[in-house]
């Protein structure tokens, strides 16, 4: 069984979120990763518009729905819904 749930602390994930601007590229591999992560950009006040500059990979067709749900454009999805062919 599978368990998701907030993490200990979002000091990391506050961090990345603060420096945003700095990143080239965002890897995305589960849709559950995608719905916190973009719960928490809205905690920090943070709009999808920020991701314009950033390419954002999806590890499959799922999880690119997600992401494109949250208004971020993906960029790539590998034929094999796997990290490795990402």
């Amino acid at each position: 069984m599978i368990r998701i749930s907030e993490p200990a602390s979002w000091v990391a994930c506050d961090r990345a979120l603060a420096s945003l601007q700095s990143f080239d590229a965002i890897v995305f591999t589960s849709a559950n990763a995608i719905e916190k992560f973009f719960a928490r950009c809205s905690v920090k006040g943070i709009a999808a518009d920020a991701f314009a500059h950033i390419e954002v990979y999806a590890v499959g067709e799922k999880t690119k729905e997600v992401i494109e749900s949250k208004g971020v454009a993906v960029k790539f999805v590998p034929d094999s819904f796997s990290s490795e062919a990402l």
